[in-house]
């Protein structure tokens, strides 16, 4: 159970339950951002949603004829290096053992994929008894060595026994990694009995409801992050024994080890010098266990470790491309990720290893230039964790799907050619298309790739569709793609560094290229035909009626403060003029009206918004365009007052004012007590910018209507984002001046917006990261 590549590391990891209602659709909750995007009545103090639980509690209580007290269907999900493996082989040891439930359960842990493997339709039932008795004779088997036949009879009459109780458990992992999805449709119908725990992505899930999970009742479990205590007991101490490894992790690549998988990489890895992102972890520890193999050092020396990621990354995108050709454009990422001579066909199989016998040649990597030699050391792959064991001849599976993408995204940022680069544009992640959550781990690894891998002008092509102006889709409905918003900006600051001085002129011609492009599409909203669209990108930077004063107005802080000084937008960004940028926002609209504050947009939306305006001029001085700080924020909404509300009397200053704030004033229903004027009611929902007075320095809606997004400068997508000024759905108290909130950087919410500031940028100095 606990081998020495899948430690059990996560002991005190929480999980949390989906709690709601019985005919409630669990979809919403699964996305990425499904969670962020929920309404919850906090009023009634309602459990629903994700809710934290013990682990043990999914453990089922047995009845006195040894079945389950309710039925186990369970879904295990998380993102990628969550645990979720893990979980499924804690849930296998403890189902099996004698001392937690007297042995009157029977569970199997498979991969889905190896379960199905060579089934053949109308034999499934009886194909996965025969492979759930072959597993349970090897295990006896290694124990007892002779087994007679009475033995082996008296096995299969108990597992038959469990079967038609329902005593009987079948753990599936790797549903992301399969595509037998309607042979397991055909298995959970034929074994109605049967307890069943399946485990997988959560866009896996999400794509797979209706065939797998709709008719039945199902459980769904979320493996959570580590908290900051975990990571630090977890990490330990570095081996000299005089500093914790957590502090030696660079601070802006702390915020990744909530992700047990990345935790485990960095406890065993002593190297955090250049260690930033994701990305940077995963090549570090993949390398780093390259590097120990004696099998590659003897072959290749120094260059041991070079060369096998250099393979490894040839393999990856040859092991993705044979799903993909013929394929329709749209089709999302595959889920089976081996070669397979039974799949493909013993010529294409050749084909593929030919193509990949040449493509080592064409990179130098001497020793791997023909399928013999690549099946020398594919038993050293295997060990490393990096395959499954398997016949290289006739398949090659790889070990887990984030490895895979991985060295799918080390391909494209250092070996790709012309041609790959056609496939990245089907690929690209966006919103309003679920479907491209299957792309999300491959993106963040290719944008933020670590600078020894990367290739400049082949990095660069394979970020640029990114930048583009999302195409009309396919479907003829006339609606664009959304802007792929976190990944634009993760792939940012490397982008910036390619076009600055210090890089070679090919690459910095082509990022400034890149970045040209995008930004040119603002200059051209302030000149387009279309009166309207030039008039909302227009509003963003002057008064358009009865004269062209900026609209942003400079804010002093107040001494001893720090911080360069700024100036911020008298109104939060509407609809109409966040969808210049982003046309699909229409269908994520909180209100239909074009001068409502945009909401339902996540960080990396606004971030990226902020720099795709980029520079304006304010007194004649280039500006770069950002998001404020909450320190920021505060400055301008106090209007150097300290009172907890800032209207245009001072002595109302700590009273709440209807005329100059859209709160909850009926917070739940609850009357708040000497602030409901005569005749006011609840607010529903957003208001337009000037339905209410601005405060003394000309700014509107401080206080109320929406939240707004602000960052801390230096960590700009730390874990939580602070969220200032309450909103209609808010109560009075949470719209005061000092108070803030949060979301996740991913998160969206319909009371949630932002407005935007700007900083002085001097000359050769390039727009400042928000």
């Amino acid at each position: 159970m606990n081998n020495s590549t899948r430690p059990w590391h996560i002991h005190d990891q929480c999980w949390s339950r989906l709690n709601i209602g019985p005919n409630e659709d669990p979809r919403p909750f699964l996305n990425r951002n499904g969670q962020a995007a929920i309404d919850r009545d906090d009023s009634a103090g309602s459990q629903h949603g994700w809710t934290p639980i013990a682990r043990e509690t999914m453990l089922p209580n047995l009845s006195r004829n040894g079945q389950p007290s309710h039925p186990l269907r369970i879904v295990l999900t998380g993102e990628a290096c969550f645990g979720k493996t893990v979980a499924t082989q804690w849930f296998e040891y403890e189902l099996n053992h004698p001392d937690h439930l007297g042995r009157q359960l029977m569970a199997f842990r498979f991969e889905v994929g190896a379960l199905l493997e060579g089934v053949r339709s109308g034999t499934i039932k009886s194909h996965v008894m025969t492979r759930l008795f072959e597993q349970w004779k090897a295990t006896v088997e290694s124990r007892q060595p002779q087994l007679s036949e009475q033995m082996l009879s008296e096995m299969k009459r108990q597992l038959d026994s469990h079967a038609r109780r329902g005593s009987l458990v079948l753990i599936l992992d790797g549903l992301d990694q399969s595509n037998r999805v309607e042979e397991m449709g055909t298995l959970l119908s034929e074994f109605p009995d049967c307890q069943f725990i399946v485990a997988g992505r959560q866009h896996s899930i999400v794509a797979n409801y209706e065939a797998l999970f709709r008719r039945s009742e199902w459980t769904f479990v979320r493996l959570n992050e580590f908290t900051r205590e975990q990571q630090i007991r977890f990490l330990g101490w570095m081996p000299e024994g005089k500093s914790l490894r957590y502090y030696e992790i660079p601070s802006e690549a702390r915020d990744l080890l909530r992700v047990p998988g990345v935790l485990s990489f960095c406890q065993r890895t002593n190297n955090f010098s250049s260690s930033r992102t994701l990305s940077d972890i995963f090549y570090h520890s993949m390398k780093s266990q390259l590097q120990d193999s004696a099998r590659l050092r003897e072959e290749y020396n120094d260059r041991g470790a070079e060369v096998a990621m250099k393979f490894l990354a040839i393999l990856a995108f040859e092991s993705l491309v044979h799903h993909q050709r013929g394929s329709e454009p749209d089709r999302t990422l595959p889920y089976l990720y081996d070669l397979s001579k039974d799949d493909v066909g013993a010529n294409e199989f050749s084909d593929i290893q030919a193509e990949i016998e040449a493509k080592c040649k064409q990179e130098g990597i001497n020793g791997l230039e023909t399928w013999d030699k690549v099946q020398h050391l594919g038993a050293e792959f295997i060990e490393l964790g990096v395959f499954e064991d398997s016949q290289w001849h006739s398949q090659i599976v790889w070990r887990e799907r984030v490895i895979h993408e991985f060295f799918l995204a080390y391909y494209f940022s250092c070996l790709a050619k012309e041609e790959d680069f056609d496939l990245l544009s089907r690929w690209v992640p966006c919103r309003n298309r679920p479907e491209t959550d299957a792309y999300h781990q491959f993106w963040r690894f290719l944008c933020e790739m670590h600078k020894d891998v990367r290739i400049g002008d082949v990095w660069l092509s394979a970020i640029a569709p990114l930048f583009r102006r999302p195409a009309i889709t396919p479907n003829g409905d006339g609606r664009r793609r959304g802007r792929p918003t976190e990944m634009i900006v993760r792939a940012l600051r490397t982008l910036r560094e390619y076009a600055s001085a210090n890089s070679r002129e090919m690459d910095r011609s082509r990022a400034q290229q890149v970045l040209a492009t995008w930004h040119h599409e603002f200059r051209d909203a302030q000149v387009d035909e279309d009166r309207s669209r030039r008039a909302a990108a227009l509003s963003l930077l002057w008064q358009q009626e009865p004269d062209k004063d900026s609209q942003f107005i400079p804010v002093e802080m107040p001494q001893g403060a720090g911080g360069r000084p700024f100036a911020l937008h008298r109104f939060c960004v509407t609809n109409e003029q966040f969808e210049l940028f982003d046309p699909s926002h229409v269908d994520f609209r909180e209100s239909r009206e074009n001068d409502h504050p945009v909401v339902n947009v996540t960080l990396f939306d606004a971030l990226c918004f902020a720099e795709w305006i980029n520079i304006v001029e304010l007194d004649h001085v280039a500006h770069s365009v950002i998001l404020p700080t909450g320190g920021q924020w505060e400055c301008a909404c106090r209007c150097g007052e300290t009172t907890a509300y800032t209207w245009r009397s001072r002595a109302n200053g700590d009273t709440i004012r209807s005329p100059y704030c859209h709160c909850d004033f009926a917070y739940h229903g609850k009357v708040v007590e000497g602030m409901l004027p005569q005749g006011t009611i609840r607010v529903d929902g957003t208001h337009p910018l000037i339905s209410v007075a601005p405060n003394p320095w000309g700014f509107h809606q401080m206080h109320g209507n929406v939240w707004e997004l602000c960052v801390d400068q230096r960590d700009p997508w730390s874990y939580d984002v602070e969220l200032r000024g309450g909103s209609f759905n808010s109560a009075p108290e949470s719209c005061a001046s000092s108070n803030a909130g949060c979301i996740e950087p991913n998160g969206y919410r319909h009371d949630v917006g932002f407005r935007l500031a700007v900083i002085a940028t001097y000359e050769n100095e390039g727009p400042l990261e928000a």
